[in-house]
């Protein structure tokens, strides 16, 4: 696939499919069996090595317990276990839950409850609100991906490399369920986006479109693959088309993500716009790194703006690309290497897909009109439901147009624009923030009585994530106790979910019907 030309087949898909089949299996039955399939600091494995490993773990996973159409919460950075373990669990016909390796006690607890995982996977370091799940009987096994595992109910991932490989793949049904993103909500709980095996074809197939990913493409993102970003466009597009994956799992900051870019030979990287902001703050980063394979970065998750990679073809001697997708369905537009650029939009629709741009009343608007972006619900790559949630699937679902919630507008080239959400969610640091899962976490110290969150647009960030409060009675506003308070809501949340500002008030602004405005919000 390369140049923009659909080849045949694209994104149609037969009654069985499995993702591990159409991804290592179908890259081994290409030729590529003995192409590196991942290389990381200290290893590399092969086509031919992966589906080894992908053999054991699978077996490893089997005599853990796990079965086809369980659920296998997977809590990890890049490392190869992570990877590896998602493989295997698609082979088997299991659904594998990507999270993030960030949430905290309360999250993950309900991200296991919600999925009905009864084993999970962690590294040692990221093991603790695992190992409480465990004790507490929530889990019946948790797999230490790095190191022994010596207790009731853990499993060491070493012990998976004494275990014959399994030599079969699960005869799946194309819509039988294969893994599980989460994404907030407006509840403020996070939706469990589940898709099925047909995905691999259906959404891999435009992901190495736009790309044009091949055998000798390197490709990496310091994003972990529980983001739909990272999950679809570096590591099952790669796979598909028998390219290389390069891992990333230090902290992220410019240079020694570009050293990396540099030490492998990275040629097609993707990230969130934060990072590319970091690169442009800091003068000289690049500054003696050999970045010549490099054909492009891409930016996912949020609006890049113009400014952005506009400073950034002046720096750099290889371009910053946009792209647009939802966990819902992934990438669906693309600036790519043949489409002229425009600065400041998502750019064009992949081939393949059914989108257009509604008012309320759901009729399309006119060019250069704003309105919410719909993409038809017969969309052979449309998510197969928000998990246990179906309300909410509903309250997407408008007639035959899945709603994003995004408000764009179309030029007269076929180039969209992103304007912004329907509601009050927002993006910071390229993950959605729900202000209500943040005014939840700030209700539960003794001296809040009413909260509420917004976003401020940030350079840096995206968007900063400001907080408001009023006082119960009793309390005595202090600096001092806004560190107490941001201090108890880091115990209760993601570190990217933490507000970076605290305001105390009078009183939190509401309509008529007593919903908060955030809109009459403001800071200095």
């Amino acid at each position: 696939m390369s140049g923009g030309v659909v080849p045949e087949g694209y994104r149609v898909y037969p009654p069985r499919v499995n993702m591990y089949a159409e991804t290592v299996g179908r890259a081994i039955a290409a030729g590529c069996s003995e192409l590196p399939a991942m290389v990381w600091d200290g290893g590399a494995l092969s086509y031919d090595e992966l589906d080894t490993k992908v053999g054991r773990a699978a077996a490893g996973l089997l005599a853990a317990g796990l079965a086809e159409s369980d659920t296998i919460l997977l809590r990890s950075d890049n490392r190869p276990a992570y990877p590896i373990l998602a493989l295997a669990a698609f082979r088997i016909g299991a659904v594998a839950v990507m999270s993030n390796s960030l949430l905290q006690q309360d999250e993950v607890g309900y991200l296991v409850e919600n999925s009905g995982a009864r084993i999970a996977a962690a590294p040692a370091e990221l093991a603790a609100p695992l190992r409480t799940l465990l004790d507490a009987g929530a889990l019946d096994r948790l797999v230490i991906v790095d190191g022994p595992a010596d207790g009731e109910g853990l499993v060491s991932y070493d012990s998976f490399e004494s275990l014959s490989p399994i030599d079969w793949t699960a005869d799946t049904e194309a819509m039988a369920p294969a893994f599980m993103v989460y994404s907030s909500g407006t509840t403020g709980r996070p939706k469990g986006i589940l898709h099925g095996h047909r995905w691999a074809i259906t959404l891999g197939d435009p992901v190495v479109l736009h790309n044009e990913y091949a055998p000798g493409d390197v490709t990496m993102t310091p994003g972990e693959f529980s983001f739909m970003g990272t999950f679809g466009n570096n590591f099952i597009g790669p796979l598909r088309a028998g390219a290389t994956i390069a891992l990333f799992f230090k902290r992220t900051s410019p240079r020694p993500v570009l050293e990396a870019v540099a030490r492998f030979g990275v040629n097609k990287f993707l990230s969130v716009p934060t990072f590319y902001r970091r690169i442009l703050s800091e003068a000289g980063v690049e500054d003696g790194l050999d970045l010549s394979a490099v054909r492009y970065f891409m930016s996912a998750g949020e609006s890049l703006g113009s400014s952005v990679p506009e400073q950034w073809s002046h720096r750099f001697d290889f371009p910053l690309y946009e792209i647009y997708g939802v966990s819902e369905v992934m990438t669906c537009m693309a600036n790519t290497t043949y489409n002229e650029v425009k600065w400041g939009s998502m750019g064009k629709a992949l081939p393949g897909y059914r989108m257009t741009i509604m008012n309320d009343r759901l009729e399309p608007v006119a060019v250069g009109e704003s309105g919410r972006l719909m993409i038809h619900r017969d969309d052979p790559g449309m998510f197969l439901c928000y998990y246990k949630q179906w309300d909410k699937w509903q309250a997407a679902h408008r007639g035959e147009w899945y709603d994003t919630g995004d408000v764009m507008r179309q030029d007269e080239d076929g180039y969209y624009y992103f304007l912004g959400r329907k509601d009050d969610l927002f993006k910071s640091r390229g993950y959605f923030i729900s202000p209500q899962e943040v005014e939840n976490a700030l209700l539960k110290h003794d001296a809040v009585a009413e909260a509420a969150v917004i976003g401020i647009p940030d350079d840096t960030f995206g968007n900063r994530i400001a907080a408001f409060a009023r006082l119960a009675g009793g309390a005595a506003a202090s600096d001092a106790l806004k560190g107490q308070i941001l201090e108890d809501v880091a115990r209760r949340l993601a570190p990217y979910k933490v507000p970076k500002s605290l305001e105390f008030l009078d009183e939190i602004p509401k309509n008529q019907v007593g919903k908060i405005l955030r809109s009459a919000l403001a800071v200095d």
